[in-house]
């Protein structure tokens, strides 16, 4: 610590076997911790209905609010209308962090679809961030 943080140019993503453990609340809170806050408030508000079509649970559905930059979820939801209708499985979710892909790039490949305002949604996706292995945490 004397000589500072070792400066390592590192993106951590969690391994594949990791995101397979985690509940669907569990995912989306990633989701939710990758986004860049400032950018995401610039959206505005934003309701999203996510469809998962392969999970194999009783609630394959996931409610999704943007809202002054955070992003918050409730599994086995949905909303009365919804800005956003996403359908795609699990496993196409779980890509979009243990891999290169994006949101936007899963929407241009077809692994998800999505129904509405989808620019807003491609927006938000937009904001979503890649967290460095390495950070400062205790030097300013």
């Amino acid at each position: 610590l004397r000589n500072g943080s070792i400066a390592i140019e590192s993106i951590n993503r969690p391994r594949p076997e990791m995101i397979m453990g985690m509940d669907l609340q569990q995912a989306f809170d990633l989701l939710a911790a990758s986004l860049d806050g400032v950018a995401a408030a610039a959206i505005g508000p934003l309701t999203v209905d996510w469809y998962l079509n392969d999970t194999g649970e009783l609630n394959n559905t996931v409610r999704l609010e943007l809202s002054n930059g955070t992003l918050h979820s409730l599994p086995g939801a949905t909303h009365a209308s919804a800005d956003v209708v996403v359908h795609g499985n699990r496993s196409q979710l779980n890509r979009l962090f243990a891999s290169d892909a994006t949101g936007v790039s899963l929407l241009d490949e077809g692994a998800i679809t999505a129904e509405g305002k989808t620019d807003r949604l491609r927006a938000l996706f937009a904001c979503v961030t890649d967290f460095p292995r390495f950070y400062n945490i205790i030097e300013p």
